[in-house]
């Protein structure tokens, strides 16, 4: 739309045809259309992937073994934990701190 209408939107002037676009300017439109920054990272990976015939992981994959890692480290924990001797609210502290961290600080520090 030009300038001094009432929409000043941008206007893509495009043919939608099938098949792949290996000059997409989607990622650039996307960032002006104010999609986060990791979600338009995200449609890069997938895009290459696609068109080099990559397989591509479903996020909620990467999101189970995060879990499953968090988990591991927290069943580490209670099986060392000694009920009579043991300091619970620094037991309690470490299962928080678990529950908190990254993957790779679980990782690291199991």
């Amino acid at each position: 739309a030009k300038e001094g209408d009432e929409d000043t939107g941008l206007v893509f002037l495009y043919r939608l045809v099938e098949g792949k676009c290996v000059d997409s300017h989607g990622h650039e439109c996307a960032i002006n259309a104010g999609i986060p920054p990791a979600v338009v990272e995200r449609a890069r990976i997938v895009a290459k992937k696609l068109n080099s015939n990559e397989a591509i992981e479903r996020l909620e994959n990467e999101g189970e073994a995060a879990i499953k890692k968090r988990f591991q480290a927290a069943v580490s924990v209670l099986q060392r934990f000694d009920a009579e001797r043991g300091d619970v609210r620094a037991f309690l502290r470490r299962l928080g701190n678990i529950a908190a961290a990254s993957v790779e600080q679980v990782t690291a520090e199991s």
